[in-house]
């Protein structure tokens, strides 16, 4: 599954937003998306079955394509790892199947946008749709409900709140994370955004300095707020899951 949502992270940079862009339909495009074999993005030669295990199929390929030597991004076999870790935390603190697989199909959606926002500082608004859709789903397993009464004024006040700092200075951040922000503070719901705030900034600081351009003045580094914000909602998810499951009726911030 993690193959999957990489793959259609990358594709949809390169069919959407890429070099390739112009030059198929838009049927086209997602038949390309979802159909076409996997294969080395430089030299397009397909990966046979053996080259398309997870997480060893790295280690087969010694990290780069047999054809060509193009060198294979090391993000492969760390999120075919992580997935199925993930998966795993998230069955043995829930014993509910059916929640770790929606909830992975969420994270994989939350995964392609932070892909693109990465890569070419953009969200993918379509995506948001049904990250919308299997984040709520994921909340309605794990709490028997779709979200709380809380979560919309979470909302709310987080739309407010970026959307007056886009009306006031628009370049101090993308449309998308004045959108994406809100519905991911709602999906996690209160009081978790707390959580999901200062890890967000957290991790966007920290993120920065070390990759950092050395070449620009810090406060100048053109920052994938989508990316973090993402990264963030994983962690708050997990974290959301361990009070429900581990321990019990202790509320961890005091509400």
């Amino acid at each position: 599954m993690a193959s999957f949502y990489i793959t259609l992270g990358e594709r949809i940079i390169l069919y959407f937003y890429g070099n390739e862009r112009k030059n198929k339909s838009f049927i086209e495009k997602w038949k390309i998306i979802f159909i076409k074999p996997s294969h080395c993005p430089n030299c397009k030669k397909v990966l046979n079955p053996i080259e398309l295990i997870p997480f060893f199929g790295y280690f087969f390929l010694g990290g780069k394509c047999k054809n060509c030597n193009t060198k294979l991004g090391i993000i492969y076999p760390i999120t075919e790892l992580f997935f199925p870790l993930l998966f795993a935390f998230a069955f043995i603190f829930t014993k509910n199947f059916s929640f770790s697989l929606i909830f992975i199909i969420f994270i994989g959606h939350v995964f392609v946008s932070m892909i693109t926002d990465l890569n070419k500082y953009i969200l993918d608004f379509e995506n948001l749709f049904f990250i919308l859709i299997f984040g709520s789903l994921s909340n309605y397993l794990l709490t028997d409900k779709f979200f709380e009464l809380d979560s919309i004024f979470v909302f709310i006040a987080f739309l407010l709140f970026y959307g007056i700092i886009y009306l006031i200075k628009p370049d101090f951040m993308g449309l998308g994370d004045v959108i994406f922000a809100p519905v991911f503070s709602f999906i996690i719901g209160h009081p978790w955004w707390i959580f999901f705030l200062n890890t967000s900034y957290t991790l966007a600081l920290l993120g920065t300095y070390v990759f950092r351009d050395r070449e620009k003045k810090f406060l100048k580094q053109k920052i994938p707020m989508g990316f973090y914000f993402g990264l963030s909602l994983i962690f708050s998810m997990m974290v959301k899951i361990l009070p429900n499951n581990f321990f019990g009726d202790l509320d961890l911030f005091g509400f």
